[in-house]
């Protein structure tokens, strides 16, 4: 990730990093290259995890927003991406919001299902 020219991380580079320790903990890291989806006209993947969820194995894709939703647009190339990914991996996916909120001193994350 590159830093603003001022040197300071932007708050999306911020709350991924912080949000990706949280999330790779809970299923097997998956780092995609984000060429790798762009070629097929796919999004790029903030955060995603193999999980192994009712005894199956779960795909599950985040989109780590800090202070906006993802446009129509947007949510577009992350399903085309969960279909590819799903597709090579063969496993089902799921895609998510993940949103940061600020609560009585600190901050707490949820996750919105988004496909």
């Amino acid at each position: 990730m590159s830093a603003p020219v001022s040197g300071q991380p932007d708050k999306g580079q911020e709350m991924e990093r912080d949000c990706s320790g949280r999330i790779h903990k809970q299923g097997i890291p998956l780092l995609v290259h984000p060429a790798f989806l762009r070629r097929s006209g796919a999004g790029q993947v903030d955060l995603a995890i193999l999980k192994l969820a009712c005894g199956e194995r779960i795909l599950k894709i985040y989109e780590a927003k800090s202070s906006r939703y993802p446009s129509g647009k947007q949510v577009i190339r992350l399903k085309k991406s969960a279909m590819i990914l799903s597709m090579l991996l063969a496993v089902p996916a799921q895609i998510f919001l993940l949103r940061r909120y600020w609560h009585q001193g600190s901050f707490i994350y949820k996750e919105h299902l988004i496909h």
